[in-house]
């Protein structure tokens, strides 16, 4: 028990600069502004739905329920990452290592600078919860591989089945659970299970087709099902990522050892067969090593082989648009530690000094993750002629409200390596929505025409251009290009559709606030139209789209208080109260929603609770007339 406490508070402590860190490029369209991570219920059918990443998108709708500040976030990744330390210790000693090279691998895992990307990056939760469940099946694997057949057999059986599901349902990387657990098997003394191949390639195949489910809906969201239809949206023939993953291995292998020089993103130039030859050579012989010495200790050589098993998925044939990330060693991280283990341990007092080393690194590193301004010096410090260095670049200036600034960068990436369609269509929507927030729609119109060029299918690009349209006042048009869009899943481009559907004796000054809106999509403007609507006496439109409005902007108080003013002038009591009470709790010092909270609770029947919100009211502001003269009529009603 003592050593696991040790392996949590060595890293929680490695891990406190990084609770500082902020929200970074794909938090906010995956986590901020998603619909799933932004609603508990809807993240709850999603994963009773068994869709893609559904566990992990979960658990970050129970982090938003908490509270939408980062910290809660970040508290939760470092604490899935003690847990999984403490899980490399348990597989260390349950793969027979003594306590002290236990010990090591658990400190190894926790505190190597590689793994810093997958633990700060609140996004990349996923990759932390799919080694959580996949270690765990492994501990599970073993202890029903130890047992004869029985209860607790059949417990450790269950248990593995599990994790292999929940494994599945956090990332999609769980496919290669069936490939560690087969070089624990193949690798590991004889145990009471191994009665024969047909029962380990069931249990195998069981865990393989477990798998296979996110996987499949992974490809089947993203459409691209068919290895041509990845090429084309990659720009890398299958064949040819394989080579490139030979080189990418080395730079892998070059971090674990010498982890400096990190980065998001990795400076990428195609080398030749001089380079990929040897490449080939090196990661065959450390296979071959690892499946034929009989010299090393077998939890060695498991370590080896679990390296580059964790790796098979995003390092085959299947091309991903992103050759390269340091997230996609955390799982592999665990062979490693395993394998580096025993002569950690026969250091001694001596490793400590290696320990510290590392601990110092994983802290400096995450000095980079501080905002995004900290991040792209980096990105740009070790990779600046990478096209999504300089895209990430141009988003940078995109969120921090400079538009005027992105052009040249997002120009400059454009001009980069050659890159797959998916890439380039990106980067001309964000040069596109660049141009409308910076209040020149009519000069995002060809680039969002030039986009479609190379993916007249994409949803995203007709909503965005009928955004622009929108804009321009030119409303049929917008509506022919959002309902394209409402194809999708983009749901500001289904509300958007529904307000310019609508039609009522308010619709011109609907439509300018519609209009001024698609131009910045800012809270205020958010609030401005839903008042219009509210104003028109389009309830249910105003409830849709401020509903909207708060999964974009969770921190904007007028935005919350109209919404549930919206909801109340639906008829909605029950939901408005709910939102009232949660504004409160949001945003105590606020006396207008002290106020609405009480009325709503005397409409409800609850006096007493009305009387206590009227007072809180009078507590934010004494002066606060409205709030008086609701709690004199209720004081003298009784």
């Amino acid at each position: 028990m003592k050593r696991v406490l040790l392996i949590i508070a060595a890293a929680v402590l490695a891990y406190l600069p990084g609770l500082q860190a902020g929200w970074h490029y794909d938090d906010r369209p995956g986590i901020l502004m998603s619909p799933l991570a932004g609603s508990l219920k809807t993240a709850w059918t999603s994963f009773l739905h068994g869709e893609n990443r559904s566990l992990a998108t979960l658990t970050l709708a129970l982090n938003g329920r908490a509270g939408t500040e980062v910290l809660g976030y970040h508290a939760v990744n470092v604490a899935v990452h003690a847990a999984n330390a403490c899980l490399v210790f348990s597989l260390a000693a349950a793969l027979g290592m003594g306590a002290p090279a236990a010990l090591a691998a658990g400190f190894l895992f926790a505190l190597h600078p590689l793994q810093v990307q997958a633990i700060t990056y609140v996004v990349q939760r996923s990759a932390a919860l799919a080694a959580l469940f996949h270690l765990g099946g492994a501990l599970a694997y073993l202890a029903w591989r130890a047992r004869a057949p029985g209860r607790a057999s059949a417990v450790a059986l269950l248990g593995l089945g599990l994790c292999a599901v929940a494994a599945a349902l956090s990332k999609e990387t769980a496919i290669t659970m069936p490939l560690t657990l087969g070089v624990l098997e193949v690798l590991l003394p004889s145990s009471p299970r191994r009665r024969g191949a047909s029962r380990l390639a069931g249990l195998l195949a069981v865990s393989a087709g477990v798998s296979l489910l996110p996987l499949g809906q992974w490809l089947g969201t993203q459409g691209v099902v068919t290895l041509e239809a990845r090429t084309e949206a990659t720009g890398i023939l299958p064949l040819e990522y394989l080579r490139q993953q030979l080189q990418v291995h080395l730079t892998y292998l070059r971090l674990l050892f010498l982890p400096f020089h990190q980065s998001l993103i990795h400076p990428w130039v195609r080398a030749g067969a001089w380079v990929e030859a040897p490449s080939a050579g090196l990661l065959a012989a450390l296979c071959a090593w690892a499946c034929l010495s009989g010299r090393a200790p077998a939890p060695v050589r498991a370590g080896v082989l679990w390296w580059f098993a964790a790796h098979a998925l995003e390092s085959s044939v299947l091309p991903i648009e992103h050759p390269i990330f340091e997230h996609r060693c955390y799982l592999p991280m665990a062979g490693a530690a395993l394998a580096a283990a025993p002569l950690a341990a026969r250091l001694g007092t001596g490793g400590l000094p290696v320990l510290a080393c590392l601990a110092a690194l994983t802290m400096a590193r995450q000095s980079a993750w501080r905002d995004d301004d900290s991040l792209v010096r980096n990105v740009m410090r070790v990779a600046p002629r990478h096209t999504s260095s300089n895209s990430l670049a141009g988003e940078r200036f995109l969120t921090q409200g400079r538009p005027e600034l992105t052009h040249p960068w997002f120009a400059r990436s454009l001009r980069c390596r050659p890159m797959g369609t998916s890439q380039r269509v990106r980067i001309l929507a964000n040069d596109a929505h660049a141009w409308i927030t910076e209040g020149r729609p009519e000069r995002a119109l060809p680039v969002f025409e030039r986009a479609l060029r190379n993916d007249p299918n994409r949803k995203s690009l007709h909503a965005g251009l009928g955004r622009a349209l929108l804009a321009l006042g030119r409303f049929e048009e917008a509506q022919a290009e959002l309902v394209l869009g409402n194809l999708g899943e983009d749901r500001l481009s289904r509300e958007m559709l529904a307000v310019l559907r609508w039609r009522g004796l308010g619709r011109a000054a609907v439509l300018r606030a519609l209009s001024t809106f698609a131009r910045d999509p800012s809270a205020g403007k958010h609030l401005a139209l839903g008042q219009a609507l509210l104003a028109a006496g389009a309830l249910q439109e105003a409830v849709d789209f401020l509903e909207l409005g708060i999964l974009r902007n969770p921190h904007s108080p007028d935005l919350l208080e109209t919404f549930a003013l919206s909801l109340a002038a639906a008829g909605v009591m029950e939901e408005a109260r709910d939102v009232f009470e949660l504004g409160v709790k949001r945003f105590p010092a606020r006396a207008s929603l002290w106020n609405n909270l009480g009325t709503a609770r005397a409409r409800g029947g609850d006096r007493a609770g009305a009387v206590e919100a009227y007072r809180r009211a009078l507590e934010a502001d004494a002066g606060y007339g409205q709030a008086q003269e609701n709690l004199r009529v209720l004081e003298e009603g009784s």
